[in-house]
Protein backbone atom coordinates (compact mmCIF):
# COMPACT_ATOMS: atom_id res chain seq x y z
CA UNK A 1 0.00 0.00 0.00
CA UNK A 2 2.91 2.47 0.89
CA UNK A 3 4.25 1.36 -2.57
CA UNK A 4 1.37 2.19 -4.59
CA UNK A 5 1.25 6.10 -2.39
CA UNK A 6 4.77 6.63 -3.16
CA UNK A 7 4.83 5.78 -7.04
CA UNK A 8 1.72 7.81 -7.60
CA UNK A 9 3.12 10.87 -5.59
CA UNK A 10 6.13 10.47 -7.71
CA UNK A 11 4.02 9.98 -10.89
CA UNK A 12 1.60 13.40 -10.11
CA UNK A 13 5.43 15.13 -10.02
CA UNK A 14 4.86 16.66 -6.74
CA UNK A 15 7.60 19.19 -5.65
CA UNK A 16 7.77 19.92 -9.84
CA UNK A 17 7.21 23.25 -11.29
CA UNK A 18 5.38 24.38 -14.03
CA UNK A 19 7.80 25.49 -17.07
CA UNK A 20 6.96 28.97 -16.81
CA UNK A 21 7.78 29.72 -12.95
CA UNK A 22 10.35 27.57 -14.22
CA UNK A 23 11.45 30.06 -17.21
CA UNK A 24 11.21 32.52 -14.68
CA UNK A 25 13.04 31.71 -12.20
CA UNK A 26 16.45 31.01 -14.64
CA UNK A 27 15.51 34.37 -16.45
CA UNK A 28 16.13 35.89 -12.45
CA UNK A 29 19.03 33.91 -11.73
CA UNK A 30 20.82 34.90 -15.61
CA UNK A 31 20.74 38.67 -14.60
CA UNK A 32 24.54 39.39 -16.12
CA UNK A 33 26.30 42.16 -14.66
CA UNK A 34 27.47 43.78 -17.98
CA UNK A 35 31.23 44.52 -16.81
CA UNK A 36 31.59 40.93 -15.57
CA UNK A 37 30.27 40.08 -19.22
CA UNK A 38 32.50 42.00 -21.29
CA UNK A 39 36.05 40.42 -19.30
CA UNK A 40 34.74 36.81 -20.64
CA UNK A 41 33.37 38.33 -23.73
CA UNK A 42 36.93 39.62 -24.58
CA UNK A 43 39.26 36.85 -22.69
CA UNK A 44 37.17 33.68 -24.45
CA UNK A 45 36.96 33.60 -28.50
CA UNK A 46 34.16 30.37 -28.17
CA UNK A 47 31.99 32.32 -25.63
CA UNK A 48 32.16 36.05 -27.74
CA UNK A 49 30.97 34.18 -30.57
CA UNK A 50 28.03 32.84 -28.83
CA UNK A 51 26.86 36.24 -28.03
CA UNK A 52 27.39 38.25 -30.93
CA UNK A 53 23.90 38.51 -33.00
CA UNK A 54 25.13 37.18 -36.42
CA UNK A 55 24.78 38.74 -39.39
CA UNK A 56 26.04 41.67 -37.06
CA UNK A 57 25.37 45.27 -38.92
CA UNK A 58 28.46 47.27 -39.28
CA UNK A 59 27.85 51.18 -40.10
CA UNK A 60 30.79 52.96 -41.75
CA UNK A 61 30.25 56.41 -43.59
CA UNK A 62 31.13 56.58 -46.71
CA UNK A 63 33.02 59.66 -49.14
CA UNK A 64 29.51 61.28 -49.83
CA UNK A 65 28.96 60.81 -46.06
CA UNK A 66 25.91 58.51 -46.18
CA UNK A 67 25.83 55.37 -43.85
CA UNK A 68 26.62 52.16 -45.52
CA UNK A 69 25.80 49.04 -43.45
CA UNK A 70 27.68 45.81 -44.49
CA UNK A 71 26.61 42.48 -42.54
CA UNK A 72 29.58 40.63 -40.42
CA UNK A 73 29.04 36.58 -40.55
CA UNK A 74 30.48 34.16 -38.09
CA UNK A 75 33.39 33.34 -40.51
CA UNK A 76 34.33 37.15 -41.46
CA UNK A 77 34.49 38.12 -37.67
CA UNK A 78 38.10 38.17 -35.38
CA UNK A 79 38.56 37.47 -32.08
CA UNK A 80 38.41 40.62 -30.56
CA UNK A 81 39.78 41.30 -26.75
CA UNK A 82 38.61 44.61 -25.79
CA UNK A 83 40.23 44.57 -22.12
CA UNK A 84 43.35 43.67 -23.71
CA UNK A 85 43.10 47.03 -26.48
CA UNK A 86 44.57 49.33 -23.77
CA UNK A 87 47.18 47.54 -22.01
CA UNK A 88 48.47 47.29 -25.52
CA UNK A 89 48.87 50.99 -26.36
CA UNK A 90 48.33 53.74 -24.01
CA UNK A 91 46.64 55.56 -27.12
CA UNK A 92 43.97 52.91 -27.30
CA UNK A 93 41.02 53.84 -24.95
CA UNK A 94 37.86 51.92 -24.17
CA UNK A 95 34.92 53.75 -22.68
CA UNK A 96 31.92 52.11 -21.43
CA UNK A 97 28.79 53.30 -21.29
CA UNK A 98 25.54 51.57 -19.99
CA UNK A 99 22.68 53.41 -20.71
CA UNK A 100 20.01 51.19 -19.14
CA UNK A 101 19.40 47.51 -18.02
CA UNK A 102 19.15 46.59 -21.17
CA UNK A 103 21.54 48.74 -23.41
CA UNK A 104 25.15 48.99 -22.75
CA UNK A 105 27.90 50.66 -25.29
CA UNK A 106 31.97 50.00 -25.11
CA UNK A 107 33.62 52.79 -27.30
CA UNK A 108 36.69 52.14 -28.83
CA UNK A 109 39.11 55.12 -30.11
CA UNK A 110 42.92 55.80 -30.42
CA UNK A 111 44.30 59.16 -29.60
CA UNK A 112 45.25 61.70 -32.25
CA UNK A 113 43.80 59.15 -34.92
CA UNK A 114 40.83 60.10 -35.62
CA UNK A 115 39.73 56.01 -34.76
CA UNK A 116 35.90 56.04 -33.04
CA UNK A 117 33.86 52.70 -32.74
CA UNK A 118 30.81 52.32 -30.94
CA UNK A 119 29.76 48.58 -30.14
CA UNK A 120 26.50 48.16 -29.06
CA UNK A 121 24.99 45.26 -26.61
CA UNK A 122 21.73 44.75 -25.39
CA UNK A 123 20.26 42.20 -23.23
CA UNK A 124 17.73 39.74 -24.01
CA UNK A 125 16.71 36.76 -21.38
CA UNK A 126 19.18 38.43 -19.11
CA UNK A 127 22.10 38.01 -21.30
CA UNK A 128 24.35 40.26 -22.79
CA UNK A 129 24.75 40.64 -26.64
CA UNK A 130 26.72 42.66 -29.33
CA UNK A 131 24.20 43.52 -31.47
CA UNK A 132 25.47 46.10 -33.84
CA UNK A 133 29.15 48.23 -34.92
CA UNK A 134 29.04 51.92 -35.97
CA UNK A 135 32.78 53.23 -36.91
CA UNK A 136 32.41 56.88 -36.70
CA UNK A 137 35.87 57.12 -37.79
CA UNK A 138 37.28 60.30 -38.96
Amino acid sequence: MIKIIIITFLALGCGSTPQSATKELNQNIINEDFNIFLTKFSKDKNFQMKRIIFPLALYTENEQGKYVVKKLTPKSWKHTDFMGLSKFDKKNVIEIDISSKTEAKLIYSIEDTGVYVIHYFIKKDGKWYMSKISDESD
